[in-house]
Formats: C-alpha cells, sequence, structure tokens
C-alpha cells in the first residue's frame, strides 16, 4: 500500500484486524423469530432510533463527537438537575423496543468518572444504564445499573408492593473516559453479564417483570432523570433473545476498531520499544530496532522515493500476538520509523501513537506480543526538518511537538533531549517551580532559603553569612 501521509513525511499504513470473530448472520423472521428489536447510534440530536422512531421526551443531553463510532450521547449532570432520554417500550404501531422475559441488551459506555478500584470516586450514587419505574417505591421497577463505587453491576426488579430481587451481581472495574461494550442477556431461567465480549458472571432468571400499565425506557438515568450513569452511550441494541456468546465476543471485535481496545489500557496497550540515542552521524533521540526483532532480507528490493509496509502475517502463539511484514521501498541505509496504534482516528496525528523501532528497506521484520485487539502500523521517514534529534514522523505522532521548531516550549532544551531526560516538551521546564531549586533572599540581598529540587533550610551567622545548610 503507497499512501501520502503528510507534506514531506511519507507514510504507509497497514490495518491488521487481529482476533476478530465475524459472527454469524441475525436469524431470519419465523413464526417467533429472534429479532434485533431496535437500535440507537446517538448519532443526530433528535435522538431518533434506526427505525425512526422519537424519543418520548429528553433534557439536558450533549452529542459529543471524537469518540465511539460518529456521535455520541453525553448524559452526566452529575445529579444536580435532572437528564432523561425516554423511549416507548412499545410503539405506537405496535413494534417493540424493550422485552423483559427473554431478551438482551447490548451498548457501548464511557464513564466520565473511574471506579473505587481504578483509583477514582466512581458516579457518587446509583448509576443507571437501563431503567423501567422507580426503585424504593413499591414498584413495578426493573433496571441494569452499577452502584455509587462503581465496582459492581446489578440486575434487579421489584415488584408492586414486594422488596427488591437481584437476579444478577456483577464485578466491573472502568477507567474514565474509555470505552466499554456491555452485554446485558436474560431469559426466565438465567441472566449473563459481558464485558468487552467476555463473559463477567452468570446470574439468576428473571422471576418477576413489569406490567404492561409501564410504557416507557430510561437510557443512562432513573425515569425522574436522577441516579446518572454519568458517561457517554452509544450503539445501543435490543433483542428479543439472549445472544450468543460467540455473536457478543464477534461483535466486540468488530467494532472495537472504532473504539479502541476498550480498556484501561486501550490505545496504550502496545508494548513500548527500548530505544537508545545516537549522536552520530546526526543527532537521533530516539532510535535502534526497538521491538523489531528476525530481521532477514525480504527477497524483493525495491528503491523508491515512497516506503510502504507489504507481506503482512499475523499468528497467535499461547495467547499472545505477533507479525511480521516486510518494509519496501525507500533508499539504502537510511532506517524507517515503525509506529503502532489500537485505535484510529481522524486526522491519524490525534490518534495515540507508539513507537515500535526503527527498520531498514528491503528487509522482513517480526513483532511479537502485541495486543489481540485491531493493530495499526504505519511507516515514518528519516526527516528531521528542525535537527532536533526527532524525526518529523515522531514529533507529529507520537510527542506531538513542532516538526519545525526544535524547542517547542521554548525553554532552552531541544525537543530531543527533553524526550531523551524524560521532561516534558510542551511545557516550560524554567517556568515550573517543581523542576528547579529557587533562592529566596532576605530585604539586604543575603541569601536565607533555598526550595524546589533542591531545598534547603539555612543556618546564617549576624552578618548573613550561610553558617549550615540543611
Amino acid at each position: 500500500m503507497k499512501t501520502p501521509f503528510l507534506p514531506r513525511l511519507i507514510v504507509s499504513l497497514l490495518t491488521l484486524l487481529l482476533g476478530l470473530q465475524i459472527s454469524h448472520a441475525q436469524p431470519a423472521p419465523g413464526p417467533n423469530p429472534n429479532q434485533l428489536l431496535n437500535s440507537w447510534g446517538f448519532s443526530d440530536t433528535n435522538w431518533l432510533s434506526a427505525k425512526g422512531n422519537l424519543p418520548v421526551a429528553f433534557t439536558n443531553l450533549i452529542s459529543v463527537f471524537g469518540g465511539g463510532n460518529g456521535n455520541d450521547l453525553s448524559l452526566d449532570t452529575t445529579n444536580v438537575s435532572p437528564a432523561y432520554l425516554f423511549y416507548r417500550i412499545i410503539e405506537t404501531n405496535g413494534s417493540t423496543n424493550l422485552t423483559f422475559t427473554n431478551g438482551s441488551i447490548s451498548l457501548w459506555f464511557s464513564p466520565d468518572w473511574s471506579s473505587t478500584n481504578q483509583g477514582g470516586s466512581g458516579p457518587g450514587a446509583w448509576g443507571n444504564l437501563i431503567s423501567v419505574g422507580l426503585a424504593g417505591t413499591n414498584g413495578p421497577w426493573w433496571a441494569w445499573y452499577v452502584d455509587p463505587t462503581g465496582t459492581t453491576m446489578y440486575f434487579s426488579e421489584q415488584t408492586n408492593g414486594g422488596a427488591a430481587t437481584n437476579f444478577l451481581t456483577a464485578p466491573v472495574s472502568f477507567a474514565a473516559n474509555y470505552w466499554y461494550n456491555l452485554v446485558l442477556s436474560y431469559s426466565r431461567t438465567n441472566s449473563t453479564v459481558y464485558t468487552n465480549g467476555i463473559l463477567v458472571t452468570n446470574g439468576n432468571g428473571v422471576s418477576f417483570w413489569p406490567s404492561t400499565n409501564i410504557s416507557f425506557f430510561a437510557v443512562g438515568s432513573d425515569t425522574n432523570g436522577f441516579f446518572q450513569a454519568g458517561g457517554q452511550f452509544d450503539d445501543l441494541n435490543t433483542y428479543n433473545y439472549q445472544l450468543d456468546p460467540l455473536l457478543i465476543s464477534g461483535n466486540f471485535a468488530m467494532y472495537s476498531i472504532f473504539y479502541g481496545d476498550a480498556t484501561p489500557t486501550g490505545p496504550l496497550s502496545l508494548p513500548i520499544a527500548p530505544s537508545t540515542p545516537a549522536v552520530l552521524p546526526v543527532f537521533q533521540a530516539v532510535s535502534g530496532a526497538g521491538l523489531l526483532t528476525n530481521a532477514v532480507a525480504s527477497g524483493t528490493c525495491i528503491t523508491s522515493n515512497k516506503i510502504w509496509i507489504t507481506n503482512a502475517v499475523a499468528w497467535f502463539t499461547n495467547g499472545a500476538t505477533s507479525i511480521s511484514f516486510s518494509i519496501e521501498g525507500g533508499s539504502n541505509g537510511i532506517s524507517y520509523d515503525v509506529f503502532g496504534t489500537t485505535a484510529l482516528v481522524s486526522p491519524a496525528t490525534n490518534a495515540i501513537w507508539t513507537w515500535l523501532g526503527q527498520g531498514y528497506h528491503c528487509t522482513n521484520y517480526t513483532i511479537a506480543n502485541l495486543t489481540n485487539a485491531a493493530v495499526y502500523l504505519m511507516l515514518g521517514t528519516a526527516q528531521d526538518s528542525d535537527q532536533d534529534g526527532l524525526t518529523d514522523a515522531y514529533e507529529m505522532l507520537v510527542s506531538h511537538t513542532d516538526p519545525h521548531n526544535a524547542d517547542t516550549d521554548g525553554d532552552g532544551m531541544l525537543d530531543g533531549w527533553e524526550v531523551v531526560y524524560g521532561t516534558n516538551p510542551l511545557i516550560d521546564d524554567s517556568q515550573q517551580t517543581a523542576q528547579r531549586s529557587n533562592f529566596t533572599y532576605d530585604p539586604v540581598g543575603r541569601l536565607e532559603l533555598i526550595i524546589g529540587v533542591r531545598s534547603e533550610s539555612l543556618t546564617n551567622d549576624f552578618e548573613g553569612n550561610v553558617l549550615n545548610a540543611q
């Protein structure tokens, strides 16, 4: 594949869908068909379903672009003011949007909070994903929700005049601003919940359910607009049957390319390659083979003013994924950067890329122990416009510094050296008091205190001379 990426920077993009399972087709309608009841992509501010159904009511919602598959629904007023989105359980034309005794609900959710087991504070209150009726009012109430700490997921029901019954309790661990594919599947004999295509736990069958006088269900809150899940929702699907585990894992693998690897290590889950700075013949702050191993001649050798990846192969060994590929095009003796990400966005420079190593043209390489999610590789040339030791490709994809300014933050140190020493090339370190020693003086100009990286309390004589520092 030969693709110009940015002016004066030639790169190549390879898409590898690793571990992708293709799900079987939805069963054809029959006398009692298994059906996808309805779906909601939340791509417009009218919040229409895929069948064109309008919501019953909504308030305090935000349409967000940039995460997930297109626009997303953001519902989070931190339980200060109501926010809700209600849909009919049964439409006026008789079509059904949600079943209670046998069915499945699949959605993508990105919390604005982290679970306490991830070092956060959770939603702070009971957070509803899907709910019918109100809890604590003797019912009828039927809901899928998380606890205030964000560490436990519940599927529960309460009947008129009765106590609440938990059909299912599952441990969860969420990190803020990461996408999770959540699936609840239930029948009168059992219930299950899945996170990112993996079965979390089994629960009891549904023994009680709301009566037909309940007309709508809520997404992301209770039916008063409180007890909000607090986050973004996308691709909500409802079914009138229990989904097959292979379908659930296959759908997650297929759609995770839009959401990144939907785990707290998501787009950052690629291993970080070791780098060895080089000074000759030119300063290279990030260089070396990195994770690229088993370098052998590719068998063909094409020189070109472009570079690209070819002969790609992926395989699994003991649960780990490895890939091999060839670098073609380019010129002799020039090293080319290899970058990787698990989640593409537009423009590509906004994605989270990892430097994987450097290779040469006409050579085949192997990278072992990658994530099982989708992996995208990109090549970068050796061009370094500002001669700061970082290639233009590295600056645009990884450090996000200015490839035409050797000192992006203006603190007197080249961007390349800041990367080598571990300081932030986007922040003027000279203005960060915690990263320097700061000296204070008395009114006549005598040194009296040192604070910062080197902190000293001083003992002075009567003339102001320093007798002791500790």
